[in-house]
């Protein structure tokens, strides 16, 4: 009493509790005298008390009636619980905290035993699931479990039992109740007891579903739009300043170079003929400095052995991951430029045929306008002459007749 209270015997002896002053509540002194008249005992009565220094003490009390040399005594033994009771507080606390995060979440959680059945569940898993919390407590998670998913982390639960690990992370898909199919995140751990045995499991759980269904959409499109580039018949490019950063098989395939040797050994410019390359540098260097958005020459190409090509090239400036690329396509245009060579080599022939056959005309429609003025004239002279002849003969019988 001394050591709880704090008051030596000579302050105590001989004065009541009321007189010292050591209850918190009286009505717990009254509650007490109570039970104590009634039943002749108190067992266990948590009451609170003041030391001499004013500090709250939490008391289990017990207290019986006694003979005590033929007078009625009380005799009361109080244990200090004050301690006990701050942990208890803090574990209340700690318990409400934990049930109104667990409540609260906007993520799903529930607690399992260890065999993997759900103890208690909060709204938001039910919501996820479409299920009531009675639907769901009890049943074993299994059950919910896409048939495919039922083995993924079932390894991971084996090593937090074993105490290789205190929590877990993985992701698989679980069966709503309307039979649709969600994709989630889970954060497990396992809670152990005072002799640290596996007491149950907590999950903390994410539906990603929309993440996932992007991230497929997002991997099909950039598988069709990878088939798509590779499998074009035009050559794509994208590079920086200095070096290539992608180059297509069909790009590799018109220059005659491999994917590593242009990503590697190659300047952009290097692939275009040394007698185009100030041009193809030019404009490089108009669409990186913002002079023009885009581009779209020809050029001679430099082909890895030499052989001639002509290629017709588009560029556009743009950003990618915040850093000025060049990115476009490249057509192999030789075949045309043969034939347009060739074209251009058959219409001079044909122009200077053309000339040669328009001389001849010229001179031979010369001669037949002189042909044609000899013949006139010569039809003229005739026509004077027969009418001489007329004149001569209607004169000679004239003087005949005469």
């Amino acid at each position: 009493f001394e050591k709880i209270m704090g008051y030596t015997q000579e302050e105590t002896i001989g004065k009541s509790s009321i007189k010292l002053n050591i209850w918190k509540n009286h009505a717990d002194r009254e509650k007490l005298l109570k039970k104590l008249k009634k039943n002749g005992f108190v067992e266990n009565l948590e009451v609170e008390f003041v030391s001499k220094k004013g500090k709250i003490i939490t008391g289990l009390m017990s207290t019986s009636m006694i003979d005590l040399n033929n007078e009625i005594a009380i005799l009361s033994i109080t244990r200090d619980i004050t301690e006990r009771k701050i942990i208890e507080t803090k574990i209340i606390e700690n318990e409400e905290r934990f049930r109104t995060i667990f409540e609260q979440s906007a993520s799903g959680m529930c607690l399992t035993s260890i065999e993997g059945k759900l103890i208690t569940v909060n709204s938001t898993l039910c919501e996820m699931l479409s299920y009531s919390k009675e639907e769901l407590i009890g049943i074993h998670f299994n059950s919910i479990t896409h048939p495919h998913d039922l083995m993924i982390g079932a390894d991971a639960v084996k090593e937090m039992k074993q105490g290789k690990t205190n929590k877990v992370v993985f992701e698989k898909r679980y069966l709503k109740k309307s039979g649709g199919i969600i994709w989630v995140h889970i954060n497990s751990a396992l809670l152990r007891n005072e002799h640290n045995n596996p007491k149950y499991f907590i999950f903390q759980m994410e539906d990603i579903t929309p993440r996932i269904e992007g991230d497929l959409a997002l991997k099909s499109s950039e598988n069709k739009f990878k088939a798509l580039v590779e499998q074009s018949l035009t050559g794509i490019y994208i590079f920086e300043k200095d070096n290539f950063i992608y180059v297509n098989s069909r790009f590799c395939e018109i220059f005659g170079y491999s994917e590593n040797e242009i990503l590697t050994r190659m300047k952009p410019t290097d692939v275009i003929s040394i007698e185009d390359r100030e041009k193809a540098d030019e404009n490089v260097k108009k669409r990186l400095e913002g002079e023009v958005q885009s581009v779209h020459y020809v050029a001679k190409g430099n082909y890895k052995t030499g052989k001639p090509l002509w290629v017709e090239i588009h560029g556009t400036h743009l950003k990618i991951e915040g850093k000025d690329v060049i990115t476009g396509t490249v057509l192999d245009i030789t075949d045309r430029k043969i034939a347009e060579e060739e074209i251009r080599k058959l219409n001079e022939e044909l122009e200077e045929k053309v000339k040669v056959r328009t001389n001849e005309l010229e001179i031979k429609i010369t001669e037949i306008q002189r042909m044609n003025k000899l013949f006139v004239g010569r039809e003229l002279r005739m026509k004077e002459l027969k009418v001489k002849m007329k004149e001569l003969e209607n004169s000679f019988k004239d003087k005949t007749n005469n």
